[in-house]
Parts: C-alpha cells; structure tokens; sequence
C-alpha cells in the first residue's frame, strides 16, 4: 500500500480474500479503518468524495468532466449536475409495477394515496384530483385492487 494517505481520506479497499469495502485513514494512526469488518487490507484505492451541496466541488466536476472530454450534457447546468449527484448518493426505492385492478392504492413518496378508478385513472385522494399512472411517484403498493376470477395481478 502506498504512503501517500492522509487521515481522513477516503478508499476502497481490498481485503485479503478479494472482499472491497469502503474505509477511512485513522486520524490517530496509519491504519484503515473499515466499514465493514472483515480481513486484512493488502490494497486500496482512492475515492473521490463530493458533496452534491458543495456547489463549487460541483462546479470544478463539471469543467473537469467537460475539460477531459467527458459527457457534456450538465455543461452549463451545475444545478442537474448536483441532482444527479444527489440521486446517486441517495437513490430511490425502485418504482413497483402498477397494480391492474379496481380500487387499487398506492402511495407516493410524500404519503399520498392513490386509488385506480378506471383503464388509466388514478385518483388522488389527499388533493381530490386524477392523474395517470407514470405522474404518480409510488413507493409502495398498499392494494393489488379488485381482480376478476382468474386473473393475476
């Protein structure tokens, strides 16, 4: 392992039975310290840490990504880029496939609930307005809804 670490950065590591986990550099000792417990650490790798509220690491991202020959669609837009960011650092469950039946309900991620009342009609019961099934921002499906005999949901 090389000596350039300082405390406090940031790796990826690579134990003795081939396992990665993140780990930190002691602030009191040259040692790594794990995330996770496990075997010895013979290798590490840097990581790159970049808070997505930090605007100007962001910023120096995105003219480096750009200055590189990266993907150029945040170009200009530093806002999108932190989205982005934000996303990946905490992404959404995955969206449930949308329940057929009648009367099914679901609920999105602000807690609203949504009752299905027709081929392609979602009411939204906390505004008492409609929408369809891709505006909705489900969480969770809290009712598969009325199904004819033999069908599945």
């Amino acid at each position: 392992m090389s000596t350039q670490w300082k405390p406090g950065d940031v790796a990826m590591v690579i134990r003795e039975d081939g396992t990665e986990s993140r780990a930190i550099m002691s602030r009191w000792s040259s040692h790594w310290h794990a995330f996770e417990s496990g075997a010895q650490i013979v290798d590490a790798r840097p990581l790159a840490v970049i808070d997505p509220e930090d605007k100007e690491a962001v910023e120096r991202l995105s003219s480096l990504t750009e200055a590189n020959g990266g993907p150029t669609f945040f170009a200009g837009d530093v806002g999108k880029l932190q989205a982005a960011l934000r996303e990946f650092a905490n992404p959404k469950p995955p969206r449930p496939e949308e329940p057929t039946g009648l009367g099914a309900v679901v609920e999105d991620v602000w807690g609203h609930r949504f009752v299905r009342v027709g081929a392609r009609a979602w009411r939204n019961v906390n505004e008492d307005s409609f929408c369809i099934w891709l505006h909705i921002d489900v969480v969770r499906v809290l009712s598969e809804g009325y199904l004819p005999d033999g069908e599945q949901p």
